[in-house]
């Protein structure tokens, strides 16, 4: 990741563990807005879900924020994405925003806000 790298400007192209990932059909989610897109790699949509980024790239593992859309709540979800298998693992509950900006052990930080004074952290399980 990249330290420019936030909610509203990422990168929309990354090479991580020689595989291409790509964001496609980008919106944002309001005048202002976190960006969110369909996350493809190697040529694989990942799911009919949206992502935001930045995402953060731990060994086989990438972090993303998936946007989530109920009746009741939007949001986001952080999910672990494997990437041999593509298997999405949804880790926590709905945030109204997930800015990743580290991995620690096992536990990933984030901000819950643009301004970055709301910090949260989710627990990690093992692989």
């Amino acid at each position: 990741m990249m330290s420019f790298e936030d909610p509203w400007q990422f990168n929309l192209k990354k090479r991580v563990k020689n595989r291409n990932l790509l964001y496609l059909n980008i919106t944002e989610l309001s005048q202002g807005g976190p960006e969110i897109g369909y996350l493809y790699i190697d040529g694989n949509i990942i799911s009919e879900n949206k992502f935001g980024g930045p995402i953060i790239s731990d060994n086989n593992f990438i972090y993303a924020p998936m946007y989530v859309k109920t009746f009741w709540k939007s949001g986001f979800k952080l999910v672990k994405i494997n990437l041999t298998d593509l298997k999405i693992t949804i880790i926590g509950k709905t945030q109204d925003l997930i800015h990743l900006y580290i991995k620690e052990g096992n536990k990933i930080r984030f901000y819950k806000n643009k301004n970055k004074s709301l910090e949260g952290s989710l627990e990690l399980l093992p692989n």
